[in-house]
C-alpha cells in the first residue's frame, strides 16, 4: 500500500511541476510534494539573483528562517557557492558533501543551522545555459535523523523533470518578455498592421488596426482570426506565403479598404521570437491619409532611410542597380549591400518580387 501512495505521489509531483511552467507561483505545489514524498519539515525554492541566493517561495518554512537566509546568511551558503555549482550531482545533500572540520568551522553550519534549528538539507540544483540557476531545497529540523539513501533516490529520480520543468519555464519568461516588446514595439507603429501565423491566428495587432476593426462593421476580430464580410457572410482572412491584396467593399459610396498581405522574412524580428512563419496585414484605409512610401518601408521592414530611398528606386521608379549608384552618389558595392540588406528584411529573392510588393503597397500612396 505504502507502494502505491509513493508512486501517487511522485506522480503528482511530476505533474505539479509542468503546471508550474505557466505559473511561476505554483513551485510551492511542488516543494510540498516533495517535503511529503521525503518526509521532511519544509521546502525551499532559491533562485540566484545578481550572483545572490534568495529564496523565492517556501512551504512550511517559518519566515524568520526565511529572512535569516535571505539577509543574513545567503552569502555563507557553501551550496549556493563551491558544491552546486562545480557538482553533476541531480541532488546534493548536505551529510555527504562536506566532513566535520568543514561543519566545526563554517558559518553556515555553526550559525544558520543552530540558530533556526535545522538538521540537514537536500537541494536539488537547477541549472540554465549560463549555469546554476538555482535549487529546490527540503529541509528536516533538530531531532530528526538524516535522509534515508531510499528517500534521496526517490528525490534523485525526480530531479531531471523539475530541471527540465524549470528551463522551459524560464525559455517561456522570455519569450513572453520578448513578445511584450515586440507588442509595444508594434503599438508605435502607426499604420494599421496585424501579424497571423500559419493557422492565420492574429499574434498582435498594432493600435491602429484595432482601432480601424472597432470602427468598420466589415470587419471583426473573433476567435483569434479576423475577418471580413462578403457576400456570404463573414469570412476569415487566411495566412499565405505569398503577397496579395483583397478590396473590401464598405458601401454608401466609401471607398473599398484594402486589405494587403505580405510575408514575413524567416529571419525578421517577428519570425524570431514566435519561431513559426507569419504574414502581416495591412488595412490600407485610403480614407486616411497615408505615410509616404519610403516612412512605410521603414515602419514595415525596419529598413534604413537610405535602404528604403534604394527599394523605392528599384521597386517603383525602375531604376538598375547602376543607376541607383549612379544618381544617389554611391559605389556600386555600397547599393549590392543594401540590396541583399533590403531582400533579407523583405524576405525577398530577385528584383520581380520587389516590384510586385511595391506596387501594393504604392497604389494609394500616389493618391492625393
Amino acid at each position: 500500500m505504502q507502494h502505491i501512495e509513493e508512486i501517487e505521489l511522485i506522480s503528482s509531483t511530476i505533474g505539479s511541476a509542468y503546471e508550474a511552467i505557466l505559473r511561476e507561483d505554483s513551485w510551492v505545489g511542488v516543494l510540498s510534494n516533495l517535503t511529503q514524498l521525503a518526509k521532511a519539515d519544509s521546502g525551499s525554492y532559491v533562485l540566484i539573483d545578481e550572483s545572490a541566493p534568495k529564496i523565492v517561495q517556501s512551504k512550511n518554512l517559518d519566515l524568520s528562517v526565511l529572512d535569516s537566509y535571505n539577509k543574513d546568511y545567503a552569502a555563507f551558503d557553501p551550496f549556493h557557492g563551491e558544491i552546486m555549482r562545480n557538482s553533476a550531482k541531480n541532488v546534493v545533500h548536505d551529510r555527504s558533501e562536506v566532513d566535520n572540520d568543514f561543519i566545526r568551522n563554517s558559518v553556515w553550519f555553526q550559525e544558520f543551522y543552530r540558530l533556526n534549528r535545522i538538521h540537514s538539507i537536500i537541494a536539488l540544483p537547477l541549472h540554465n545555459e549560463t549555469g546554476l540557476a538555482g535549487s529546490f531545497n527540503i529541509q528536516r529540523v533538530a531531532g530528526r535523523k538524516n535522509f534515508s539513501d531510499h528517500e534521496i533516490r526517490l528525490i534523485n529520480c525526480l530531479a531531471p523533470h523539475f530541471n527540465r520543468a524549470h528551463q522551459i519555464m524560464q525559455k517561456i519568461k522570455v519569450m513572453r518578455q520578448e513578445v511584450m516588446i515586440e507588442s509595444m514595439s508594434l503599438d508605435a507603429v502607426t499604420t494599421p498592421i496585424l501579424l497571423i501565423d500559419e493557422k492565420s491566428h492574429v499574434i498582435l495587432a498594432s493600435q491602429a488596426a484595432q482601432q480601424i476593426i472597432r470602427h468598420e462593421s466589415i470587419l471583426k476580430l473573433e476567435k483569434n482570426h479576423l475577418w471580413a464580410s462578403s457576400n456570404s457572410g463573414f469570412i476569415s482572412l487566411k495566412f499565405s506565403s505569398r503577397p496579395f491584396e483583397k478590396s473590401l467593399n464598405r458601401g454608401n459610396d466609401r471607398k473599398p479598404l484594402r486589405v494587403i498581405s505580405l510575408p514575413l522574412a524567416p529571419d525578421s524580428e517577428f519570425n524570431k521570437v514566435f519561431q513559426r512563419p507569419l504574414c502581416m496585414l495591412i488595412l490600407d484605409d485610403p480614407e486616411i491619409i497615408p505615410a509616404s512610401l519610403n516612412e512605410l518601408l521603414t515602419e514595415l521592414f525596419k529598413l534604413t532611410l537610405s535602404e528604403a530611398r534604394v527599394c523605392v528606386a528599384l521597386g517603383s521608379e525602375g531604376l538598375t542597380p547602376q543607376e541607383c549608384s549612379d544618381v544617389f552618389g554611391v559605389s556600386i558595392t555600397t547599393i549590392r549591400t543594401q540590396i541583399r540588406s533590403i531582400y533579407n528584411k523583405m524576405g525577398l529573392r530577385r528584383q520581380a518580387d520587389l516590384v510586385r510588393l511595391i506596387s501594393l503597397l504604392h497604389l494609394t500612396r500616389s493618391k492625393n
